[in-house]
């Protein structure tokens, strides 16, 4: 089961969670995977600033109408519906934040693979030859995310690739501190 988690960051870190674990027995470890989206323009301008903000929310957080998204883990899609985005906001840097956690009995998988389906006409503009459609027929991009463990049985991963418009990204950084790899898009858009 893949739990979606937003998060935001003012200064300190607010996480809505949704969580649905089995009740009996003990429970099983969390592996946690956040990334850091930053969208840019052919011309280096931030594609994120602006974005609707959802105002009754502890922090940042894109409000819901200006995306939809679906998520598959592992092979398994997961229920977005409570699932939020976060919005991060440094200095001149704005970045969209997927926080997401899977529990499971087997640490030894050396590489997870997710894969965001998201439709966001305000950064990502209209449907294109890459968008894949969903059940519903609504068109989204499709990012696939390449994900290892920091060390050896970690709980915490980082994001060492992604698939996005039949590029590859492997410019990816990872901040320790908070344990979030981040990326920048660059869209061939003007």
């Amino acid at each position: 089961m893949l739990l979606l988690v937003a998060a935001a960051t003012l200064g300190k870190s607010c996480f809505l969670l949704e969580l649905d674990l089995p009740q009996w027995g003990p429970q099983p470890p969390i592996f946690y995977y956040t990334l850091d989206l930053s969208f840019q323009d052919a011309q280096g301008n931030d594609l994120v600033r602006g974005i609707g903000e959802d105002e009754d929310a502890e922090g940042f957080i894109v409000k819901k109408s200006e995306y939809t998204l679906e998520v598959v883990h592992n092979g398994w899609k997961t229920d977005t519906a409570n699932s939020r985005i976060g919005l991060i906001k440094e200095s001149d840097d704005y970045r969209m934040r997927f926080a997401m956690s899977d529990w499971k009995s087997d640490a030894s998988k050396d590489s997870v693979v997710t894969t965001l389906r998201l439709r966001c006409p305000y950064i990502l503009g209209e449907p294109n030859q890459y968008y894949q459609f969903s059940p519903d027929g609504a068109p989204r991009h499709r990012f696939v995310t390449y994900w290892r463990p920091i060390k050896s049985k970690s709980w915490e991963y980082l994001c060492y690739r992604i698939e996005f418009d039949g590029k590859e990204i492997t410019a990816i950084s990872y901040k320790p501190d908070t344990k979030v790899s981040v990326a920048t898009i660059i869209l061939d858009r003007e």
